[in-house]
């Protein structure tokens, strides 16, 4: 997930970089686009809008627009324009280098280009003739029709000789999504590439002048060693927005390919389906609940121990100024090396497999997760060291604590049960989480589990049987899910604030249109020569958008 993130944050800081930078290229003939925006058409739109106004029990919400629309073309109809057909705009370099900024050209499907521009006409916006076979329209547009095409640019240099069918420039976005915007990083110049890397170079040098340790600065040097490898290594990066498909599913897609033959071609080939030791922790049921297999790249292994460090050298900073006998302080010196030691080994193994589930509404809040773990049995011995040095000190404590309460699965199970105390809200986290608070940890031969909250032990012996059951099943590399409903009824449950619980309130009403079906689901996959990360939003929530827009055109008068 964090890959992916950072590969969309590179992907905006790409694009800027393209847009405004110096951009050279042999010929405008030899030039490939950089970029590429499409948008499915006009019926598209409106069967969009038909789609999300019925779920929300507002069949009128396509009619509405288009009254608004009319309205604003002074009772007009969108006459010339061919509303079946998708449109687009594609960025290239410029060849010239005469301002910096790249090639732009938008097409639009039309029907009669006569009817178009006398539209324009009636809205203050006359043609005139142009260069190079154009149309001016206003003191920067320049359009010229191709066939069945209109073709619109600043520059009318640009558009003077254009495809007969633009639609090939988009790679078959204009297909597969409502509406999409595409980053061809392979078709970047050397000259862009090196401008972007500048700049990164550049920022890079004040952040780390500006750090406040050496692992802060080596952490951010990492970061940017990687940025730099994407940029030259990555061929295409999608964003694409999905409503309504033939399975009636709504989603964002990002998806990302490298260049074959490259390292991040090899680190992406490693993202799949595989085995989970824990697939049992993902369960839908609860409020968030996420599942990730797979492997680690050398980079992710080498920051994350950089990362380790500088937080275990914190720690024992920290520790120093507890006030500690020389002998605690020893202990304590030597239980955290031994869980650093643990960690470390773990990360070097390079394999990340786990899986959490988190109930949060207003009657529960528990948490159960676990994930791999090499060497275990030491984590095991260093915690069970720590019980003892902290039952040594506090023996009421040993009250609460059991060793070895029992043996479920090949996992050892460890508890600590204990009454909520007196602490402010004490009511609200009883009715969240019992008269009790338990707390089990499960050292498994290769992992480890946790679950604390209310029925803890129940929640984490029913995730241990759904792993084993699902043991050799293959899942995807990453999923996660959160449930709105409960998250906002966990809201208003513990917020003091008045206004906040009135309005969480509200929103809580509304969300209970969602019925079962109002989760936001994300999930990583390979794609060929790439990852997807797909963003699903379920229909209840889009149920819930159509009743906003009934609520919104019902005080709106039709136009």
């Amino acid at each position: 997930m964090r890959k992916t993130s950072l590969l969309t944050l590179l992907s905006a800081l790409l694009l800027g970089a393209a847009l405004f930078c110096p951009a050279r290229q042999a010929t405008a003939a030899d030039a490939k686009p950089f970029a590429t925006v499409s948008f499915s058409g006009y019926d598209a739109l409106m069967s969009d809008a038909d789609y999300i106004g019925k779920l929300g029990d507002n069949a009128e919400l396509p009619k509405f627009l288009e009254s608004t629309l009319q309205a604003q073309l002074q009772g007009k109809s969108l006459e010339g324009l061919d509303k079946t057909r998708p449109w687009g705009m594609v960025y290239f370099p410029n060849p010239e280098n005469a301002t910096g900024e790249p090639n732009a050209a938008a097409f639009v499907p039309v029907t009669d280009m006569d009817k178009m521009l006398a539209l324009l006409a009636t809205l203050g916006q006359p043609a005139e003739e142009g260069p190079n076979g154009t149309k001016k329209i206003g003191p920067e547009a320049f359009v010229k029709q191709v066939g069945n095409w209109a073709f619109v640019s600043n520059k009318p240099e640009f558009i003077s000789d254009m495809p007969a069918d633009p639609l090939t420039l988009l790679g078959g976005t204009d297909k597969k999504y409502d509406v999409a915007w595409r980053l061809l990083v392979g078709n970047l110049t050397d000259e862009m590439r090196t401008a972007f890397l500048g700049q990164v170079d550049m920022f890079s040098q004040m952040f780390i002048m500006q750090a406040q340790n050496e692992a802060s600065a080596a952490q951010f040097k990492q970061l940017v060693d990687q940025i730099k490898q994407l940029a030259n290594e990555l061929d295409t990066i999608t964003v694409g927005l999905v409503i309504n498909d033939a399975a009636g599913k709504t989603y964002v897609d990002i998806e990302v390919t490298a260049k074959p033959g490259t390292q991040t071609a090899a680190q992406m080939a490693d993202v799949k389906k595989a085995p989970s030791e824990f697939a049992g922790f993902y369960m839908p049921e609860a409020t968030l609940t996420a599942n990730w297999v797979g492997t680690m790249a050398d980079a992710d292994i080498a920051r994350a121990n950089t990362q380790i460090k500088a937080m275990h050298k914190e720690f024992i900073q920290a520790l120093g100024r507890q006030g500690l006998s020389d002998d605690q302080l020893e202990k304590a010196k030597q239980y955290a090396g031994d869980l650093v030691d643990v960690l470390t080994k773990t990360i070097a193994a390079g394999k990340t497999d786990g899986g959490v589930a988190i109930w949060l509404d207003a009657s529960t809040a528990a948490i159960v997760a676990g994930g791999v773990v090499v060497d275990s049995k030491k984590l095991e011995t260093t915690l069970k060291e720590i019980v003892a040095m902290g039952t040594a000190e506090t023996p009421e404590l040993g009250q609460f604590i059991k060793l070895d309460a029992e043996t479920y699965e090949g996992v050892n199970l460890h508890t600590f049960t204990m009454p909520v105390p007196p602490i402010p809200n004490h009511d609200q986290v009883v009715d969240m989480v019992g008269e009790n608070l338990e707390v089990v940890v499960g050292i498994a031969p290769t992992g480890m589990c946790i679950a604390a909250g209310r029925d803890a032990m129940t929640k984490l012996k029913a995730a241990l049987d759904a792993s084993k059951s699902a043991a050799t099943t293959e899942v995807l590399p990453m999923r996660f899910s959160l449930a709105v409903t409960p998250l906002v009824q966990f809201v208003g449950k513990v917020v003091d604030d008045d206004d906040v619980k009135q309005k969480t309130a509200m929103i809580a009403n509304v969300l209970a249109q969602a019925g079962s079906d109002n989760h936001v689901l994300v999930t990583s996959e390979p794609i060929p020569d790439g990852v997807r990360q797909r963003i699903e939003i379920e229909q209840g929530l889009l149920k819930v958008l159509g009743s906003m827009s009934k609520m919104a055109t019902a005080m709106m008068p039709m136009p």
